[in-house]
């Protein structure tokens, strides 16, 4: 199989809402001998495990303890064989168009990072936004960038120590001077539910200040 992307989905206890992540990557326009989907289970207690292992072929189960979202991450990268991967969370889902315009635009640019603007969908008021990265690549989530494997690996992937290793790698990238490809449309939906990670206020300050004493003060950075 040529593979070209790598598609990494970390679940944990995601049995409820993993199917519309994998369906999305799934329906993709770009042809299916040019992506895998790597699924990492981070020791989910539910049946997410059954549930993947349902999928059969298309979709690649690697089973983890609980190590932690950013730890999978890593796990994901390091068992991908695509030239770029990408995340996508396992409540989040992709635009059926997303990996064939993210790829095309990083290879017609001969790019080492793709980006793109994203559908934010809040679960608590129903409502979705437009949430645009044309003016600010720090208003990104940790989903819907691809980015060369081999960069990646160089960089020794997402820094496990921090609680938003995903602005600590665009810095690192931007830094090192990496080819940046943004792309102007929503390519996939970003799922705001009550309770996650980036829902406590308390996390997300001391997320923000281990990126501050690291790099300095980030204006620019998304709120949440």
């Amino acid at each position: 199989m040529d593979t070209s992307v790598s598609v990494i989905i970390r679940a944990y206890n995601s049995a409820q809402h993993i199917h519309y992540a994998l369906n999305s990557v799934l329906h993709q326009t770009l042809p299916k001998n040019l992506y895998e989907v790597l699924v990492v289970d981070d020791g989910s207690a539910d049946n997410t495990n059954e549930l993947v292992s349902r999928y059969g072929g298309p979709v690649k189960l690697v089973k983890s303890h609980h190590v932690g979202a950013v730890k999978a991450a890593n796990i994901g990268i390091q068992h991908a064989i695509g030239a770029y991967v990408t995340l996508l969370d396992s409540d989040d889902v992709f635009e059926p168009t997303a990996l064939e315009e993210l790829k095309g635009s990083i290879e017609v640019n001969k790019g080492d990072v793709a980006y793109c603007d994203y559908y934010e969908k809040d679960l608590a008021s129903g409502k979705t936004v437009v949430v645009s990265l044309r003016d600010n690549v720090f208003n990104c989530v940790a989903a819907g960038i691809l980015v060369r494997r081999d960069v990646m690996l160089d960089l020794g992937g997402y820094d496990e120590s921090l609680f938003f290793p995903e602005y600590d790698l665009i810095i690192k990238l931007i830094r090192q001077k990496k080819r940046f490809v943004y792309v102007q449309k929503p390519l996939f939906t970003y799922t705001r539910r009550p309770g996650s990670l980036t829902d406590d206020a308390l996390q997300v300050a001391r997320g923000k200040e281990q990126l501050f004493k690291r790099h300095g003060e980030i204006k620019e950075l998304r709120g949440y």
